[in-house]
């Protein structure tokens, strides 16, 4: 869930990052081809680009060698939940929010492609001047939708009927449906950011202005072609995901007819989007757009679960290493080595997770760990550091301490963290693969 809800803020930045260069640099200029083109690939490359998985690890002076998993305080009595359990539970409730609003746009996309058939069927279909009319008894602004137009009575009985359909026709020729079918999908899935909506609103913007220039380039003057936009202003919008005869921008369309044409030199601002790209691009590889990265000052979790772990600091990683008498070498790989010298990963595209997620993991040492008798009588509390592998298969191997206190509570901690069941196993391109982690077990007595 955290992976999937990362990447929906991943996209909806991009989103936002190439809206906001829309509208500043292009949106007043009058190149509509471009415009359109330029809102149509920034809505798919918001969709790609979280997908993709730079590696600028070379931009990093650190590279976290181990990945442990939340503490846990265990406590004579009884078993402290982390404060990652309760974020954890915030996830969830933050996925049955998204969840819900999703059903419910989809279900209002799905609706209105129903209801635009229910349209063909009630009022049937003519030809008229090449293509399928369906003629609306109620009064209604003309639009169109796939290869159909919709208009009222009133409209086709008008001396207007010729210009209107020259206008619709522009929308069907140019597949300008299809653009709007793909901005109500982003919508749907981003139902939450504003930037999402902004996109398809631009889009049918410039449908509009470049079937406003299609009519005009096959001879209609402005000076009538202005007044037919003003008088077929007052109908009523049917269907929303359409193009349609008036959008609510009537003034705005017709400044753009009269518009000198923008300087050759002014499309060249299209490439400001170039940053965006390698700003976002930049940031999905550093982490500083991910929902569950790093700690703060006072070392407390951003977020946490399972399958996306913290770092221990690379000095505090030595520090261990030196007291376990570890290789110094084997810890100080280049920056490009995500691997560990047991040969597994220590971080993956998709991290393992315990059956069932965290808290059946804090259940499951609730249930099984049990604080010394003489690590009791003797006062001794303190964190033990247990290094294990998840295996491909995902059972549990190699485990030790990497950091203990005191020899009894060292034993118990291993003795558990071997009993655990198998857990879903880590993915590398789709493939399973070894992971490496370290879980905290403190010891409290108070």
């Amino acid at each position: 869930m955290s992976n999937f809800i990362q990447y929906l803020l991943q996209s909806s930045a991009s989103l936002a990052a190439f809206y906001l260069v829309y509208r500043f640099l292009l949106r007043q200029e009058t190149f509509f081809k471009l415009n359109r083109v330029y809102l149509l690939i920034s809505t798919l490359l918001s969709i790609l680009l979280p997908l993709l998985k730079p590696d600028l690890y070379t931009l990093r002076s650190v590279q976290p060698l181990i990945y442990y998993l939340d503490p846990v305080i265990i406590t004579p009595d009884r078993i402290l939940q982390t404060a990652s359990l309760q974020q954890f539970n915030w996830l969830e409730v933050a996925g049955i929010v998204y969840f819900t609003g999703l059903i419910i746009f989809g279900a209002r996309f799905i609706s209105r492609f129903i209801y635009m058939l229910i349209l063909v069927k009630r009022n049937g279909l003519i030809r008229r001047e090449g293509v399928n009319l369906v003629v609306m008894k109620k009064s209604c602004s003309p639009f169109s939708f796939l290869n159909f137009v919709f208009l009222d009575e009133d409209a086709v009985r008008s001396g207007d009927l010729h210009t209107i359909l020259l206008h619709e026709k522009e929308h069907i020729r140019q597949f300008h449906s299809v653009d709007l079918i793909l901005s109500e999908i982003v919508k749907m899935v981003q139902w939450f950011n504003p930037f999402a909506w902004r996109i398809s609103r631009s889009l049918k913007s410039v449908h509009e202005f470049l079937a406003d220039k299609g009519v005009l380039k096959s001879g209609i003057e402005t000076d009538e072609y202005r007044q037919i936009l003003v008088t077929r202003a007052i109908g009523k919008e049917v269907f929303a995901m359409s193009n349609n005869f008036n959008v609510s921008l009537i003034k705005t369309r017709i400044i753009m007819m009269t518009k000198s044409r923008s300087k050759n030199w002014a499309g060249l601002k299209v490439f400001f989007a170039l940053p965006a790209v390698f700003t976002v691009l930049f940031f999905f590889s550093t982490g500083s757009l991910t929902l569950l990265s790093g700690q703060n000052q006072t070392g407390d979790k951003t977020t946490g679960k399972v399958q996306q772990k913290k770092s221990v600091a690379a000095a505090d990683t030595l520090h261990r290493a030196k007291e376990q008498g570890e290789n110094d070498k084997s810890l100080h790989k280049s920056s490009e080595s995500k691997m560990g010298s047991n040969g597994a990963y220590k971080v993956v595209e998709k991290m393992p997770s315990f059956p069932g997620g965290e808290s059946k993991l804090i259940h499951f040492l609730a249930s099984n760990i049990k604080y010394p008798e003489d690590a009791k009588v003797k006062g001794m509390q303190g964190r033990v550091f247990i290094q294990f592998v998840v295996k491909k298969d995902g059972s549990i191997t190699n485990v030790k301490i990497i950091r203990g206190f005191f020899l009894s509570c060292d034993e118990e901690a291993i003795r558990v963290v071997k009993l655990m069941p198998k857990w879903i196993p880590g993915e590398q391109k789709r493939e399973k693969v070894d992971v490496e982690f370290a879980l905290p077990i403190q010891f409290k007595l108070h």
